[in-house]
Formats: C-alpha cells, structure tokens, sequence
C-alpha cells in the first residue's frame, strides 16, 4: 500500500512539473532588426579622355617691304639757292656762261625735257633769256657753260644760246622752269621760237619745276 501511495505521489509529481511547463510563457525570440544590404559603393567610370583640340598658330603676315617713295621733282644749281643772287659770272657783266643746273626725281614716263629761262620784270614784256627742247629724258643736269644741250630754241634776242641776266635797271628776277614731257620730240627744229615750243608742249606736260634767282645793277 505504502508503495502504490509513493508511486502515485511520484506521477503526481511528474504531472504538476509536466503541467506547470506545459503552462509556462514562451520566452519570445528577440527579432533582430533587419539591416538594410549594404549599397555598393559606385565607381565613377573611368572617362574616356579627350584629345586636346589642336590650336592653330596664328601666323602673323609678314609686313611688305616699305616701298621706297620717289624723290620728289627738283631743281637746283651749284651757283646759287632759290631766291638768292646769281653770280655776276653767268650774266652780260660777267662771262655770260649757263650756270650748273641739276634736278632729281624725274617723273615716270618721261621721255624728254624742255628749258625756258626769261625775266618776267623786263621792262617791256616778259624777256626770253635761254630755250632749250627735245633733251634727253636720260639727262639729269646741264653743265656750266653748256654750249648745245638737246636743241637750241631763239631766245628774244633771236640767238639759239643763253644770254644772260642783263637788266637796265633795278632787281629782275630770272626764273628757269623744266618740263618733263611725255614725247621724245616735240618735231621741232633748231631755232623754233617760245611760242611754238610752248604750242608743241601742250598736253604732253607731265610735270615741270622752276628755279628762280635774281640779278641787279
């Protein structure tokens, strides 16, 4: 009897433990919060280069050469400057000889020259002193004392040469004046007087330059 007793206690016992785990609460799991995956980490493409664009020198033109600039038509003479006296050895009271005469700067396209010397205050009209035309357009002076130079024309006096400054009277001026023509004749011959020198002139006068001096008893 004592051992069904100490059995049945023993089930008893078993019993209540079974039931009281059986009615015991759960322990419940702790849900990890979830982590989000990780984001890859992004690599920037690598960027394809880009060939520099060619810089095109800039090439500076290169300056032309200064064109020389002509001399300008001039006339002078070793005996005397524009304005001044003219020595009494190129006039009546002296030898009576031409003086040196030079010019520079003859104008494209000439092909002769023509001389005329006279005195604008002569007492009754313009007196012709020297004519001279048809010189060559290679020629750049006219030498002292020059006794034919292209062709002689008559001067007032009616001679073929130079005469020289002779006033009666007072201060005259004589002024020689070039021309640079565009004809290698003017279809004259030796003796031809102003006015028909001058006539033949007419339209072929490309430019004409003057010198003048002065002369007085």
């Amino acid at each position: 009897m004592s051992r069904v007793l100490i059995h049945s206690a023993v089930c008893l016992i078993i019993l209540l433990g079974f039931v009281a785990n059986a009615c015991s609460p759960m322990p419940i799991p702790t849900i990890q919060p979830t982590q989000p995956p990780p984001t890859p980490t992004r690599i920037p493409p690598t960027a394809t280069p880009v060939p520099p664009t060619p810089v095109t020198p800039t090439l500076t033109p290169t300056p032309a050469p200064p064109t020389a600039t002509p001399a300008p038509f001039t006339f002078t003479s070793a005996a005397f400057v524009e304005g001044a006296p003219i020595p009494v050895k190129y006039t009546c009271n002296g030898e009576n000889i031409s003086p040196p005469l030079a010019w520079i700067g003859t104008p494209r396209g000439t092909k002769s020259f023509a001389l005329i010397m006279e005195d604008p205050d002569a007492v009754v009209a313009t007196f012709t002193h020297w004519v001279a035309f048809d010189i060559s357009a290679s020629e750049n002076q006219i030498a002292e004392g020059a006794k034919i130079f292209g062709k002689g024309g008559a001067n007032s006096a009616r001679q073929n040469i130079y005469l020289g400054p002779c006033p009666p009277s007072g201060i005259h001026r004589y002024i020689f004046t070039l021309f640079a023509l565009d004809v290698e004749t003017l279809g004259l011959n030796v003796g031809a007087i102003r006015a028909d020198v001058e006539k033949q002139m007419t339209g072929h006068i490309i430019a004409k330059i003057q010198l003048m001096g002065k002369y007085g008893k």
